[in-house]
């Protein structure tokens, strides 16, 4: 008997746990009890850009003699680009159980998912679906890089940082290193100030973010609509981590905001920068942010990530000590002519940040000697 490929249904959700399982593994060495159930309801069932009115979700199955031998997904959202607005899905979670690898099954998954959604991007991908990608009507956005700003260096974090290239120097690199910092942090007279008075903490998006949002959203070409019922839903109901969000206010207006968290109990001892947002022109108040994040870290995690993609923020997070640690080159798969040259013709000014896509997740931080 063939493959057949379907478009999933909560009725197969049973099924996907075990398919999840085989494919990540489970217990203290394995991921998949990050990933399945509660992330996996998150995304495709709490959702509130999920459109179910045919009962179907946005998850393709690979089926084989009654069993899911691959699955590709999508994680709906509404993004803008130019003036307008399109049904967007950010791909993830394209896999091939090791057997069936060879017969197609990956090209066919894409394949349905390619003509779902109008505009399907990946920031991060293995270098085989970025084959399968590029075989399909796509747009590659410039290269865009993970930061991180390193607070105190250890064997868990250049292990992190470098793999095992430095195994056997890992403690002498880590004393060097930090060596260094002490001398590069004591010239650095942009850490050398008080945080901004106008930053406090909220427990709720509302009103003022979609006012934030109405203002500004035309200053960047292409970006995810951040208004408070996607704010919402991408933090507050997401059940994983323990987001905190802080905005900057003038005479009551909020002018921006940042969305910080501290590390998972299974991952390196990273604190993150998630998402943070502004006018493009309010380099000001990106920079307080900023700022705040890292006092507000202080000394409680040995180093900060952070991901944006507009070059001025990008200079701002450099200045402040950031450095480089990885490079994306994402792709946006898009179906329409119309629509695949409209993104091409703005593709160097796009809004993203560790938000977007599924950028944040434990499985891109795991801490190894949990595992062990």
């Amino acid at each position: 008997m063939g493959t057949m490929i379907k478009q999933a249904t909560r009725k197969d959700m049973v099924l996907i746990g075990e398919f999840i399982r085989r494919a990540y593994g489970i217990g203290q060495k394995g991921t998949s009890q990050l990933k399945f159930p509660g992330r996996w309801q998150w995304l495709y069932i709490d959702n509130p850009f999920i459109s179910e009115a045919d009962g179907k979700l946005p998850i393709w199955l690979a089926i084989k003699d009654n069993a899911i031998v691959g699955q590709t997904c999508g994680i709906p959202a509404e993004i803008k680009i130019g003036d307008r607005m399109y049904r967007l899905g950010w791909a993830v979670d394209l896999i091939v159980s090791p057997e069936f690898r060879g017969e197609g099954i990956g090209r066919k998954l894409m394949e349905e998912y390619y003509r779902y959604f109008q505009v399907g991007i990946a920031i991060s991908m293995a270098n085989s679906t970025r084959r399968i990608w590029q075989k399909l009507g796509n747009v590659p956005l410039k290269p865009m890089h993970i930061y991180l700003y390193p607070v105190k260096i250890n064997k868990a974090l250049v292990r992190y940082v470098f793999g095992d290239r430095l195994r056997f120097l890992q403690g002498l690199f880590a004393k060097a290193m930090n060596e260094a910092l002490l001398i590069k942090r004591t010239f650095n007279f942009k850490l050398r100030r008080y945080p901004n008075e106008s930053i406090v903490e909220v427990s709720k998006f509302d009103e003022d973010f979609d006012a934030l949002y109405d203002r500004t959203h035309g200053d960047y070409e292409a970006l995810v609509q951040r208004d408070s019922k996607y704010l919402t839903w991408r933090f507050s109901s997401n059940r994983q981590f323990e987001y905190r969000t802080f905005v900057l206010k003038d005479q009551e207006v909020v002018k921006g905001y940042i969305v910080v968290r501290k590390p998972h109990y299974r991952e390196v001892n990273i604190g993150h920068i998630v998402d943070f947002y502004a006018a493009k022109k309010d380099i000001d108040t990106i920079d307080d942010l900023i700022f705040f994040a890292i006092r507000f870290f202080g000394k409680s995690v040995d180093a900060i990530k952070c991901f944006s993609s507009v070059e001025k923020i990008e200079e701002i997070i450099k200045r402040y000590g950031f450095l480089k640690i990885e490079k994306m080159n994402p792709l946006v798969l898009v179906p329409d002519t119309e629509i695949r040259s409209r993104i091409a013709s703005v593709s160097e000014d796009w809004f993203l940040t560790l938000a977007d896509h599924d950028l944040d997740q434990v499985g891109f931080n795991l801490d190894k000697s949990h595992s062990s």
